[in-house]
């Protein structure tokens, strides 16, 4: 009788470690949305539209051309002279920031995606 009841707890224990395993494997492996975020900003200056926006300060037309599915977003520009656009007021934002040197001489900008 003894056996029975060892026998019984293992393979009631391999039951819980498989649905277990089961369960973890049906949830989707999470993306890092800030990473998206940066992708998307280094994919556009490897086309070379990123630094022409961010060094003349122009949020709006860089925003108009970034389309991320599934998240709203916004651009914001930063410059030594100040931040041009606008972060959101949403309390989950992702942020992706690249750092572009200038285009034909040093103006440093930081470009911000704000996904949320």
């Amino acid at each position: 009788m003894k056996g029975f009841l060892y026998i019984f707890e293992a393979v009631l224990a391999g039951i819980i470690i498989v649905g277990f395993l089961a369960v973890l494997a049906a949830f989707p492996e999470s993306r890092d949305t800030g990473a998206n975020a940066y992708e998307i900003l280094r994919g556009l200056d490897e086309q070379g539209v990123l630094r022409t926006y961010a060094v003349g300060g122009d949020y709006s037309g860089l925003n108009s051309i970034i389309s991320t599915p599934g998240f709203s977003h916004s651009v914001q520009i930063c410059s030594r002279s100040g931040c041009s656009g606008s972060a959101p007021a949403s309390h989950t934002v992702f942020t992706g920031s690249y750092f572009v040197a200038g285009k034909d001489s040093y103006s440093p900008a930081l470009v911000r995606l704000y996904l949320w």
